[in-house]
This record gives C-alpha cells, structure tokens and sequence, in this order.
C-alpha cells in the first residue's frame, strides 16, 4: 500500500516537474546490493536515477561512503555518533584510498564506480529541475551519516520557488502580496497539548506574524501570535516567511487540505493531490466509554488527510477508506495512544467509491431507494 501510494505521489511530481532526490537509508545494517536498490527504485516507482553517492560496503563492515558530487570520501565510525570525518582524495586512483580503507574494498570501490558512472546518465542540473532525473544518496540517518553530502548538494541544485496555479489566475513568486495554502495538518504533534498544526507554505509576497490574514474557504480574517519554524525536532517562532518556505500554524479546527490563505484576494489552489481509496473496513468503538475520544480522534485523523471516512445513509456506520492496508494499523494506533480510545475493524466487500450524479430526479430517487445500503 506505501509503494503504491508512493507511485501515485511520484507521478503527480511527474506531472508538475517537482524534483526528487532519494536517499538510501539504514547502511548501516547488511540489506541488497546498491546497484539492486537502484533498479529497483528504477522499476517500482518509474523514476530514473543517478547515484551522488556510493556507499563502501554495509552493515558491520559499513566504512562510509564516496561523495561524487564532491569528490570526498566521508569516513562512518559507529562509536562516534553525529561526527563528520571527511577525507580529500585526488579521484578515484588516489593511493591515499588503499590506506583509509584497504586495498580489497579500494578496488571494489573503483570497480563499483567505473560501472556506475558507466551505466547511469551524467548528473545535469537542468534535468534534475525538469523532474527527469533524480541524484540518489547512500547514509545511516540515525547516525547522521551520509545527510550532509545530501544537504550541501541540494544547497547548490536547489531550484527556486514556483509559481503555483489557482482556479482564478497564476500566482508567481515574486509578487508583493501574501498569499499560500494548506497542504498538511498534523494532529497532536504533542499529545500533551492537543495542539493540531496546519503547514502552510507560501507561494507569493511574505508572510508577517500577527497581521491579518484572509480565510478564503471561511471567508474570515484570522492572525497568527506564534507561526512555527520546524527543523528536525526543534521548532521556533518565526516573524516573518518568504515564497518556498512552509510555516505551522496553530488551528483549533479551521483549516482544512487546500485552505488559501490571502491578504483579501479569493484565490483556490490546484493540483493538490487527493487519491480516492482503494481500501475499506468498518470501525467500531472497542470500548463504550470512550465513544467521545474515538469520535474527535476519527475527525482528527481524518483532517490529517491519513484517510477518509464516510458514514452509510441507511446504516449510519462508520467506514474508513485507505489507499494501504498500513493505514488501518497507524489509524488504530495513533488512536490508542494519542486519544485513549480503542477501535476495531470489521470486513466489508468494498473496492471503490464513486459519485452518482443524475439530471432525472425520479431515476436518482430511484436508485437511491434500491441502493441505499451502498451510499454514504
């Protein structure tokens, strides 16, 4: 269901020219052949690839690996966690390279590399914005291994912020006034608060802290004391935010997937992705007394985009619809421990959702009347 979803999401890049770039994690662990997982990402998720990056060995024999955009080796030592041992070579044939890391994983080093640089295009910056190709890193993430080659590459490739296209017009990016929307919420970000985040990211003009801003869908004016920066784990009050950039916003419930926000003018934005669901079951409450936690939990999550819900017109009950299997776990999950409340699933014969339209008001009545089990 992730692959699947992760198809789907590739595709809508495809479409708009969004560069990716695809980082190999877990080095650190033994796993398949580099070249493997490259066909394999290849293959799986139609995107073509050159690695940046090329790792030396893996798992306990894990030495690190060799930075092609920058011509470096960068040394992996488990026991020194989160530091940085950068080694200049001359190129590939440098004998410095049979000293740091023996002349068996040199050579299979060079041997590697002459095939890679055989087999896969030339990296080209104009065909990394155009969304043709994608560079491809190698690390150990949670050793803070392998991220810097990738951070100072997308320094240098990084492609300016977009013009995004709305129902009424193009907005480009270096126009004056404030505009943006809503692609992701996220519910609980600390479970202890109940705070529920909006990610705004900003297409045009800049956005100020604590200056009114105009809800399209609402149509009303709301501002903003503490807009949020997040880097990693740590998050801190911004004053102001540029075009490109994404900002959390606090929310009490007021925003919704695709929200605009604007300094007056009514803008919609398109080509935000929705996937219809491929994937049904029931929910039902596992434990009576917590029916209100379930409910408000369920709206959270559902908020979140994580899934959609619909309730049956004759039977009024509750069914969730994924596009993978994964998602009913994760739902009952964060359920559990981020609201208290235990739910379980009961199978339905459900593949796929549509909508019934009809301009003859007594065929529709009809067919609402003999199919009404089946509508929600």
């Amino acid at each position: 269901g992730v692959e699947e979803q992760t198809k789907k999401l590739m595709e809508v890049c495809r479409m708009r020219n969004i560069p990716i770039i695809v980082f190999i994690n877990k080095l650190d662990r033994h796993g398949k052949d580099g070249f493997e997982l490259l066909d394999e990402i290849e293959q799986k998720l139609h995107i073509h690839v050159t690695p940046l990056s090329w790792p030396i060995n893996m798992g306990p024999e894990f030495k690190g690996v060799y930075s092609v955009f920058e011509n470096k080796l960068n040394l992996f030592t488990p026991s020194k966690q989160y530091v940085e041992e950068y080694v200049e070579v001359n190129g590939l044939d440098d004998v410095k390279l049979n000293e740091i890391v023996g002349v068996r994983d040199a050579d299979t080093l060079r041997e590697e590399m002459e095939m890679v640089l055989e087999v896969y295009p030339k990296f080209k910056k104009q065909e990394y914005l155009e969304g043709q190709i994608s560079p491809v890193f190698f690390g150990s993430a949670l050793n803070n291994f392998g991220v810097m080659e990738l951070l100072n590459c997308f320094t240098e490739i990084a492609p300016n912020p977009l013009p995004y296209e709305t129902e009424e017009r193009l907005v480009r990016p270096e126009e004056d006034k404030f505009s943006g929307f809503v692609f992701k919420i996220h519910a609980n970000l600390d479970p202890n608060h109940r705070d529920r985040i909006a990610f705004l990211r900003v297409t045009s003009g800049v956005f100020k802290r604590n200056v009114f801003y105009k809800h399209v869908r609402l149509d009303k004016k709301i501002r903003f004391s503490s807009p949020t920066s997040f880097m990693a784990e740590k998050k801190s009050i911004v004053e102001q935010v540029y075009p490109g950039d994404i900002v959390g916003l606090h929310d009490t419930g007021n925003f919704k997937i695709g929200d605009s926000l604007t300094e007056g003018e009514d803008l919609h934005f398109k080509g935000i992705p929705s996937f219809s669901p491929e994937m049904f079951k029931y929910i039902e409450n596992a434990d009576p007394m917590k029916s209100k936690q379930l409910a408000k939990g369920i709206d959270q999550l559902m908020d979140e985009g994580v899934a959609q819900l619909f309730v049956g017109k004759t039977s009024t009950r509750k069914i969730i619809g994924t596009v993978g299997a994964l998602q009913f776990e994760v739902i009952q999950y964060r359920l559990l421990h981020e609201y208290g409340a235990l739910c379980r699933y009961e199978p339905i014969t459900l593949y796929k959702t549509a909508w019934v339209t009809s301009e003859n008001e007594a065929a529709m009545k009809d067919f609402v009347e003999r199919k009404g089990s089946s509508m929600a």
